[in-house]
């Protein structure tokens, strides 16, 4: 399914696409691999939280808190936001700060006929586009950062 748009508006983004999840302690407004604006919209992911360090639960949040490059494949997070929905959870939730975004979740996905059962069970596990994960390169090949050069 192609992502649908209003008129003046970019194109939603394409939850089949495999992305980088950058987090920001502050709005951009640039995306800060390609440079390109970014484009806030809605879109669901799946939220992976842990209690001092012990997993907790899972769920599927659905929020605007994302900014989506139309350049490259990257979202960039609010984290404050992040926080603060997470800090309104229900008193039966096991959710503390610790959270990781682990990928959005693609609906469309969902087989018609398994779209009125439980999401997340061995037979309807959740659509999952996971967060591609940026390694810095091997210590051989980072760049060096520039400093005082020693003369002989």
């Amino acid at each position: 399914m192609e992502p649908q748009s209003s008129p003046g508006l970019p194109p939603e983004p394409d939850v089949h696409l495999p992305r980088t999840c950058v987090y920001s302690e502050r709005q951009r407004r640039s995306c800060p691999k390609c440079g390109a604006r970014l484009v806030q919209r809605y879109a669901s992911y799946l939220v992976a939280t842990r209690n001092r360090g012990v997993a907790a639960d899972n769920f599927v949040l659905g929020s605007d808190f994302g900014w989506f490059c139309p350049g490259c494949p990257t979202v960039v997070v609010e984290s404050p936001r992040m926080r603060a929905l997470l800090s309104q959870g229900m008193p039966a939730w096991d959710v503390a700060e610790e959270f990781a975004l682990l990928g959005l979740v693609d609906f469309d996905a969902i087989p018609a006929d398994r779209r009125h059962a439980e999401l997340g069970t061995d037979d309807n596990p959740v659509p999952l586009v996971r967060f591609r994960v940026d390694r810095p390169p091997p210590r051989h090949q980072r760049k060096k950062k520039g400093g005082k050069t020693r003369r002989r």
